[in-house]
């Protein structure tokens, strides 16, 4: 049997669902470490010599509880002010590349340039150097038979992105 394959979808990508995508996740982990810096931040304000540490500490996790809602509106203006974004475009993946084909751009990457990749809400995201994000709907993958292949080539070339 061959390793070779080649697999193309044409995708829409709302704004809300492009949003949704390059939200931070709220992760297990990302909530225990938020818990233990506030936590170490409160025991810090009861000493005075640490008390300059523990109003940085609590800043700090507001800050990082307080950006995610910030970011919509940010990642709402990117969407808007890319146009390719905003019609339906394909994106491609084989076991030698990546490629996203739109009527304004045409990229195509090896594997090897993968950067990033991150599921989530039902999406795959892969982020190459010099080219835009390529989205694939999970399950089309999995009915096509191509997830696990695309996730192996995806694990070993790039880093799973952690917004």
């Amino acid at each position: 049997m061959s390793n070779e394959f080649r697999s193309a979808q044409t995708v829409e990508v709302s704004q809300a669902q492009y949003v949704l995508i390059f939200s931070p996740s709220s992760t297990r982990r990302r909530a225990i470490r938020l818990g233990v810096t506030a936590i170490l931040g409160v025991f810090c304000l009861l000493w005075s010599y640490t008390l300059l540490l523990g109003v940085g500490l609590l800043l700090l996790t507001f800050i990082a509880l307080a950006i995610p809602r910030l970011l919509p509106a940010g990642r709402a203006s990117v969407y808007r002010s890319t146009p390719h974004l905003q019609r339906p475009f394909t994106c491609g993946v084989s076991d030698t590349e990546i490629w996203v084909d739109t009527p304004l751009l045409k990229c195509v990457s090896k594997w090897e340039n993968l950067v990033t990749w991150r599921e989530i809400a039902g999406w795959l995201m892969l982020t190459a150097k010099g080219m835009p994000s390529a989205f694939y709907r999970i399950e089309v993958l999995q009915r096509d038979g191509l997830y696990e292949r695309v996730m192996t080539l995806a694990r070993s070339h790039g880093k799973e992105a952690r917004l």
